[in-house]
């Protein structure tokens, strides 16, 4: 994987990140400061938005460490391959005879270097929609002082019905890539056979 792609993972990352920061300083500090904040950077616009790249970039670093040290204790993908249909599906042939062929293009690396990219991407994003629906209640109460308890709920559920979805999203991903990375195994130790066959 390019340098730039994995620059690119990480400032997604921390964008997302971004958002429930951003809530976060604006639930403790307060947003009265905002305008006053705005007006004295007019003008500094290009040098801020690249700082504030730089930043995102930080956040991006320190999420995906953190999301990696806690998918060591689960992986979903295991518990989705549980299911038969799922294993089934993982398997067919025609996906089987792309990782041969891509095998046989020595592509295999960088079709698995994407995958991995994905679950990085989804994995980070689980805990920022998980610390994003934590930050957004966190706001609604201390500044915007919402009481309903209809309002909360919504925004509770709101969060944990995306979190789940990308959570899904993650088990399918991890799937796929520990499926492919067993079938470009197998592929893999047949042409080093066949090369020490033709040696002999």
């Amino acid at each position: 994987m390019t340098t730039t792609a994995i620059l690119v993972e990480i400032l997604i990352i921390g964008i997302q990140a971004s958002f429930w920061v951003s809530l976060v300083i604006l639930s403790v500090f307060g947003f009265q400061w905002v305008p006053a904040v705005g007006s004295a950077v007019k003008g500094w616009e290009p040098l801020l938005t690249f700082l504030g790249l730089g930043v995102c970039y930080t956040f991006g670093i320190f999420v995906d460490r953190v999301a990696d040290c806690l998918s060591v204790l689960y992986h979903p993908g295991d518990t989705l391959l549980r299911f038969r249909w799922i294993k089934r599906n993982a398997d067919a042939a025609h996906s089987d005879m792309r990782m041969q062929l891509l095998c046989a293009e020595d592509s295999a690396t960088e079709f698995l270097a994407q995958i991995r990219s994905r679950i990085r991407i989804a994995r980070a994003t689980v805990l920022n929609l998980i610390l994003a629906t934590l930050a957004t209640l966190f706001f609604l109460v201390v500044r915007v002082h919402t009481t309903s308890f209809g309002t909360l709920s919504l925004v509770a559920l709101s969060g944990v019905a995306l979190s789940f979805v990308s959570f899904l999203g993650l088990g399918v991903l991890e799937v796929t890539y520990f499926t492919r990375l067993k079938q470009a195994k197998r592929y893999l130790q047949a042409d080093e056979q066949e090369i020490l066959i033709g040696e002999k």
